[in-house]
């Protein structure tokens, strides 16, 4: 990107788009910090800090941006809620006068639960097959007891072996 320089100094870079409008013709001019004020006539000149990039919060389980929460009122995964959190008892307040949803709750933790029983099971049984040398069963609880291990990572929680 080439850069401008002031248009009156020539020195210095330009910073503040000039417009002047008299008598109905438009004179548009960049300038430096220094000529702006000159040309001003007393006027102050404001110039805007350059804009940062915006730091996007997401998920770190989904990736979903906060913004997209905010926008279509949709979570990515369980993991949102506790993610965001503060932001969408924000937005449940503001869309209906309160900020507690109890259903995701109680189901959650009603999956969770069955979901670390079910876990225990398996373990018990893939220790007996193990004993017993049926590895064929053992590979498969095995398998079982991590697809349940990545459910539990879904929800948000941290499976404990």
């Amino acid at each position: 990107m080439l850069k401008r320089y002031c248009e009156i100094c020539g020195e210095r870079p330009a910073e503040v788009e000039f417009v002047e409008v008299v008598q109905g013709k438009k004179r548009q001019l960049h300038l430096c910090r220094v000529c702006a004020e000159k040309e001003s006539n007393g006027l102050r000149i404001i110039v805007p800090e350059k804009e940062d990039k915006k730091i996007e919060i997401v998920c770190p389980n989904c990736g979903t941006p906060l913004s997209y929460i905010k926008t279509t009122l949709r979570v990515g995964c369980p993991v949102c809620y506790n993610v965001f959190e503060g932001e969408i008892k924000d937005l449940l307040k503001k869309l209906q006068g309160s900020s507690t949803f109890s259903a995701h709750d109680d189901l959650k933790s009603s999956e969770e639960k069955d979901l670390i029983i079910i876990k225990h099971r398996l373990k018990r049984e893939l220790e007996k097959a193990v004993e017993s040398e049926d590895f064929e069963k053992a590979a498969r609880l095995r398998d079982e007891i991590r697809e349940i291990d990545r459910r539990l990572r879904w929800l948000g929680l941290h499976p404990s072996d």
